[in-house]
């Protein structure tokens, strides 16, 4: 499985977002399956950061806390009607994107990735307060 960062294939927490608002299509045997694929990973992601079926944390592991971004997916799939913004789709947004960025450092601070992620989680909030 991936990294909710999706460090080790591409598939974290940007992926399931884009599924989940039906930006990335998929398919099973000639049929769509993206709603039905983006539950279950979010489900199977939400498991794994809560180690689930483990009972005693292993070298390097830390008890299961849920992460701000797991919660915006949850509430994402359970409201999908709310007004959740677009991914920005600027050249360097999407290399910082594609390389990783931490929003709170010298490059990420007044990007556009930043700026989503703030959009995001305001209406996260907005969500469920309503």
């Amino acid at each position: 499985g991936d990294l909710e960062s999706g460090a080790n294939h591409q598939l974290g927490f940007v992926f399931l977002y884009e599924l989940a608002r039906g930006r990335v299509h998929a398919s099973l045997a000639g049929k769509e399956c993206s709603a039905a694929l983006g539950q279950l990973l979010a489900r199977f992601f939400h498991l794994k950061a809560s180690r689930w079926g483990k009972e005693t944390l292993e070298e390097g592991e830390a008890e299961g806390v849920q992460s701000q971004s797991m919660c915006v997916l949850s509430l994402l799939l359970a409201h999908p009607s709310c007004a959740w913004p677009a991914l920005p789709e600027d050249d360097d947004s999407k290399r910082m994107l594609a390389r990783g960025v931490n929003v709170y450092g010298q490059w990420g601070r007044g990007s556009m990735v930043k700026m989503f992620l703030d959009v995001l989680h305001a209406e996260a909030s907005q969500c469920v307060a309503s």
